[in-house]
């Protein structure tokens, strides 16, 4: 953020999407290594873990967009500031996409070590399906 408002709320809505975009991308950051850390040591219970905390990334991802429309609607921001909030929106599906991915690993290493496909439900939000061979399923 570069400037003050006169409204100081309108500050600390701006300064409070950039805080919960920083949150989630650690999320995602520690999704995606301890993906990798799945496919290398093929450890189930880390995979089901990063399928776990995909959860919480959709549902991060949900409520910054939420109140980026939220601000949108009720602030009318513009210039720098509009722009500030579209990034924080488009980050935001971003990271919740690379959580997807990091889930993907986890359960195609989960393939890799059982031969079979997770049994439960894929996390909320996520509709990529895979065949047995990992290919998106269309």
């Amino acid at each position: 953020m570069t400037s003050q408002h006169t409204d100081s709320s309108f500050d600390r809505d701006l300064e409070g999407l950039q805080i919960r975009l920083v949150t989630m991308s650690r999320l995602v950051d520690a999704a995606t290594g301890n993906a990798l850390k799945v496919l290398e040591t093929r450890d189930l219970e880390l995979s089901r873990k990063v399928r776990r905390d995909d959860k919480m990334i959709d549902e991060m991802d949900e409520d910054i967009r939420a109140e980026a429309a939220r601000v949108l609607a009720l602030r009318a921001p513009t210039a720098g500031d509009l722009r500030i909030v579209l990034s924080v929106m488009t980050m935001s599906s971003h990271l919740e996409r690379m959580g997807d991915h990091a889930t993907s690993i986890a359960e195609q290493t989960i393939y890799l070590v059982t031969g079979k496909m997770p049994d439960e439900d894929r996390p909320k939000g996520d509709t990529t399906a895979y065949s047995a061979t990992g290919t998106d399923a269309a």
